[in-house]
């Protein structure tokens, strides 16, 4: 069944929970909600009224393949937009190469780097449409699947750094800062590329400064390692991790000692969210459900991708 959402709740981005739901498609325990978050923004919610008692650990949210934001799934997207793009009208963009132009426009040293540059382009493509609206010819297009979660992204809470707080004394701030820095450089070089591929659109106005970087720091806390089974060795248990963006399942909090974990479902490919049974068995009432994203949870690195730290704690 779709994930329940309280009435009252606001999503960042979202202007209709209902749409939301049949949107994202993903199937979920009846005992799991999206609410308001002690620990920051929204988070899950598990709410058992009688006591936890199962062995294994069971699967609490279903995220179908489809739904997942990958490099696989938006090369797909690009070659579909390669084939449109040949009948399209004179004059009009060619979306397919507004997206090969920002891969290539963009500086890449990771793979987040390249679904960055998705990212971006699929905004450019989004604010241009609106702007110049041609709203219809956008809402045909096969990127327009992408318009709820390019807006969740656009309003996600994200670090951002003043120059002042290069002041502080704290190492990690200033390291925060310098990666501003380095985003506004990279910025730069990016718009200047894309305005000479694409003089005839005003680029900066299309991709703001405020909102390049409001989609670098989104895609890099909201980012998942989901693991892919090499298909040549279908009996093995070898597999690769490909960075995702996995609705419903990112807004889920961190914790240290969390309660549950992700995993893929190997004959479907959909990523599923499994509560740790040793963790809850026994609980009774709700419950916020948390993962680790990283146990170096207290590093700069770790500040700098999600906004926060927690306490070092010795293994002595």
């Amino acid at each position: 069944m779709p994930i329940k959402i309280p009435k009252g709740t606001v999503i960042p981005g979202i202007e209709n929970n209902e749409q939301f739901k049949v949107w994202v498609d993903a199937n979920s325990h009846s005992n799991l909600t999206m609410d308001h978050s002690q620990l920051g923004g929204i988070g899950l919610f598990y709410e058992s009224k009688e006591p936890i008692q199962d062995e294994e650990d069971p699967v609490i949210l279903r995220v179908p393949s489809d739904s997942i934001v990958d490099l696989h799934k938006l090369f797909d997207m690009l070659e579909e937009l390669k084939v449109r793009d040949r009948s399209q009208i004179d004059g009009q963009i060619s979306e397919s190469k507004v997206i090969v132009e920002s891969i290539q426009s963009m500086v890449i040293r990771t793979e987040t780097d390249i679904l960055m540059a998705y990212i971006v382009a699929l905004k450019i493509l989004k604010s241009y449409r609106e702007n110049s609206g041609q709203v219809k010819e956008y809402f045909n297009s096969p990127i327009s699947k992408y318009n709820t979660y390019l807006n969740i992204l656009s309003n996600t809470n994200v670090s951002n750094p003043h120059k002042d707080d290069i002041l502080s004394m704290e190492h990690k701030v200033k390291e925060n800062y310098i990666v501003k820095a380095t985003i506004g450089f990279n910025y730069e070089e990016y718009i200047t590329k894309m305005t000479d591929c694409f003089p005839q659109l005003n680029m900066k106005e299309l991709m703001p400064f405020e909102t390049y970087y409001q989609l670098h720091r989104a895609v890099m806390s909201r980012s998942l390692e989901i693991p892919r089974g090499l298909e040549e060795e279908e009996d093995s248990d070898d597999y690769v991790v490909d960075v995702s963006l996995v609705p419903i399942l990112d807004f889920v909090n961190h914790n240290r000692s969390s309660n549950s974990y992700f995993d893929i479902d190997k004959d479907t490919n959909d990523v599923i969210l499994k509560l740790k049974s040793n963790e809850v068995k026994k609980k009774v009432g709700k419950f916020e459900i948390t993962i680790t994203y990283d146990d170096l949870d207290y590093t700069t690195d770790f500040f700098i991708a999600y906004g926060f730290n927690m306490p070092y704690e010795s293994e002595e």
